[in-house]
């Protein structure tokens, strides 16, 4: 309105309405005859921004009206349907505009005689943020098992991917340390045309990713690995 004061602050939804155009925002107003707002009221609602997106999404999924496409409680990721659901439809384009595209599986092992999970809760949440705040905004990131994360990424070949997977890696593993475990992840890269599904493709990396576990319990570092088929 005319002489009042408003501060707009974005509420940064990262990968969590992948497939929607959705953006969301803080809106704090004051009317002409109100004080303005100072320094550090504008500072808290700075701060409070980013601490909206849980509700902002669920808000959106009760809006939706529809528990196909509910996304995890605990990660804010897509659960495994929704995943592969989403990332059908970026097969059909990626084939279209004949682009490769590559498909991460992350996961954890135990080694050095470690007890309990391979992850706790608290891991799991930190390494979806870490997931987020490394990947583009455009990649598709699930929780396809309690103790399993995926991403799939358009536009990137099992080169490109080997080095994003080494960053990865390093830092999932810079919060397990002193614990006995370690990350691994699974690489699985589809090419345009190549007729293979979401499905698929998210099996071959877990087959990776089961490689990396098996390589990394053995050494006790962390490790990722390229699947390969094995027809040459």
């Amino acid at each position: 309105m005319p002489g009042g004061e408003s501060i707009t602050i974005p509420v940064d939804l990262g990968n969590v309405t992948a497939g929607r155009s959705v953006s969301a925002a803080l809106l704090a107003w004051r009317s002409p005859g109100d004080r303005r707002f100072t320094a550090a009221e504008t500072e808290l609602l700075t701060a409070i921004g980013p601490h909206l997106r849980t509700l902002v999404v669920r808000l959106l999924d009760v809006a939706g009206g529809g528990k196909r496409n509910a996304l995890d409680p605990e990660t804010g990721l897509w659960p495994l349907p929704s995943f592969l659901a989403q990332a059908d439809r970026r097969f059909d384009r990626l084939d279209i505009e004949e682009r490769v595209g590559t498909m991460f599986a992350i996961g954890w092992v135990k080694s050095g005689g470690a007890t309990g999970s391979e992850a706790s809760s608290a891991v799991i949440r930190e390494s979806a943020e870490t997931l987020r705040d490394m990947l583009r905004p455009s990649d598709l990131i699930g929780r396809i098992g309690p103790t399993r994360l995926a991403a799939w990424c358009d536009g990137v070949d099992h080169l490109i991917a080997a080095e994003r997977g080494d960053r990865i890696v390093a830092r999932l593993d810079a919060m397990l340390a002193g614990t006995g475990r370690h990350a691994a992840i699974g690489i699985a890269s589809r090419w345009a045309r190549s007729g293979d599904d979401p499905a698929t493709v998210l099996a071959n990396a877990r087959a990776g990713l089961e490689q990396a576990r098996l390589t990394s319990a053995a050494t006790g570092r962390p490790v990722v690995r390229i699947w390969q088929s094995e027809i040459s």
